[in-house]
């Protein structure tokens, strides 16, 4: 059995299906998720790079085996898990739902699957389609707080998935329809023009989601706090309006700590921009990092830990009492007007959890709100 290629042809596949074939391996081929075809007896018959590279084999050591070899048997999955998916999906019904898969180095991870019947000739072939939502998370990416916000990896791998699929199907229709942008006047060029720039959008915003989605992915090392902040509000300051300020008061001779460091910049610039947006952008925010306990009432497994403090405060309106609870859920937002997504209180929540600290309120009135981060300090130090 052969890789399927712009030449090839599977069992049963009729001369009038061919091109079909050939436009959807020319689509698939390129995608950012892992993309599987199999014939009417779930032999793999192609795989994109994508898939490749997350399981580990090449193009030719799948081609011709049973596409169950990469689930069944897999704890977490249910004794052939194959057929029974190849028995749910058909023309008519698409398979999806969440399964394991197992790589050649023999790791396990959790993917979203959807797998699709699609007829060809006398018979049927299998596409499926995949990405990784996580791996096996470790102890200290797990949630400590109950809700939505300790499923917030899984839930928006799965939402930019979805998301990302939509938008490669408009994308393709779009640049067909750019291949006769000479044919069309000034006001139809303008719409193409009108709908390249609304993807684009779009295109950012599932990068936002997908942000969720890898706040644990990369390894810990020893980081100097004060040299992270630092360069963020230097950053952040050379884009600000005149009629706003960041003030930095760093404490000296600070511990270590182990984190990210990308992630951490993302955690103060969430922070920063969301007291500078309470403030509408006029007026002064203020950092503070400093050694510090951690408050009374709230839960730490080690009280002995130390911890690295980072406040940020602003002089706008505060939080109303009934929005305090529901501040760091994600996608909620009271800035729909002004293009809010409710996605950077929730962002920073599982950076800081990421990373074995914690988030609160401290403070909030009609004078201004105070976030407050705590990060341990690393046990090396």
């Amino acid at each position: 059995m052969k890789t399927l290629s712009g030449n090839s042809k599977l069992d049963g596949c009729s001369g009038g299906k061919i091109k079909d074939l050939d436009r959807l391996i020319a689509v698939v081929r390129n995608m950012d998720e892992s993309v599987i075809i199999t014939d009417s007896s779930r032999k793999i018959v192609f795989v994109n790079p994508a898939a490749e590279k997350m399981l580990g084999y090449r193009s030719e050591e799948m081609v011709g085996r049973s596409a169950g070899v990469f689930f069944d048997n897999v704890p977490g999955n249910p004794p052939d898990l194959a057929a029974r998916i190849a028995r749910e999906a058909s023309p008519d019904h698409k398979w999806e739902g969440v399964v394991y898969d197992r790589d050649r180095e023999g790791n396990i991870f959790a993917v979203r699957l959807k797998l699709a019947a699609v007829p060809n000739g006398v018979n049927v072939i299998y596409v499926g389609i995949s990405s990784v939502l996580e791996e096996i998370p470790p102890a200290a990416a797990r949630a400590d707080r109950p809700g939505p916000a300790g499923e917030l990896p899984l839930i928006a791998a799965g939402l930019a998935h979805d998301f990302n699929n939509l938008l490669q199907i408009a994308v393709l229709n779009l640049e067909v329809l750019r291949r006769t942008e000479r044919k069309l006047d000034g006001e139809d060029r303008a719409r193409l023009r009108t709908i390249k720039d609304i993807l684009s959008s779009c295109a950012r915003l599932n990068r936002r989601l997908l942000t969720l989605a890898r706040v644990s992915s990369a390894p810990h090392r020893p980081l100097e706090l004060n040299r992270i902040v630092r360069k963020t509000v230097a950053q952040l300051r050379a884009t600000l309006p005149a009629s706003a300020e960041i003030r930095l008061v760093a404490a000296r001779n600070l511990p270590a700590i182990e984190g990210d460091a990308l992630q951490l910049q993302r955690l103060l610039v969430n922070l920063i921009n969301n007291a500078l947006e309470a403030m509408d952008w006029k007026g002064r925010a203020t950092v503070t990092t400093t050694l510090a306990a951690p408050p009374s009432g709230c839960f730490v497994t080690d009280r002995s830990s130390r911890f690295l403090r980072i406040r940020v405060r602003d002089l706008g309106r505060g939080i109303p009492a009934d929005l305090r609870e529901r501040i760091f859920e994600p996608f909620f937002t009271t800035k729909e007007k002004s293009g809010g997504t409710g996605l950077g209180l929730s962002v920073a929540d599982a950076i800081v959890r990421s990373h074995g600290g914690f988030m609160r309120i401290a403070d909030t009135t009609p004078a201004g709100t105070v976030f407050e981060v705590y990060l341990p300090v690393s046990r090396d130090k």
